[in-house]
C-alpha cells in the first residue's frame, strides 16, 4: 500500500522537490513505526484487561458500521 501511495504521489511532484518528499516520507515513516513500538509497550498494561479489549472491539465495531454506511450512500445514493 505504501509504495502505491507514496510512488503515486511522489510522481506528481515536480523534480526539485522530489528529494525533499522522500525525506519527509522516510522521516515520518520512521516516526510512525517507532511510535508504534513505544506506544505498544506503553500501553501494555491497559492491554492487558479484557474490558479494554471490548471497548476497543465495540469501538472499530461501530466504525466499520459507519464505514458501510458511508460506502451504501456513495454505492446506492441512499
Amino acid at each position: 500500500d505504501t509504495v502505491v501511495v507514496v510512488g503515486s504521489l511522489g510522481a506528481t511532484i515536480a523534480d526539485a522537490q522530489k528529494p525533499w518528499f522522500y525525506a519527509g516520507v522516510m522521516f515520518v515513516s520512521f516516526a510512525w513505526f517507532f511510535g508504534l513500538g513505544y506506544g505498544s509497550g506503553a500501553l501494555s498494561r491497559l492491554f492487558a484487561s479484557s474490558r479494554a479489549w471490548r471497548i476497543i472491539d465495540a469501538l472499530v465495531g461501530v466504525l466499520m458500521l459507519y464505514m458501510a454506511y458511508l460506502i451504501a450512500k456513495f454505492v446506492f445514493k441512499i
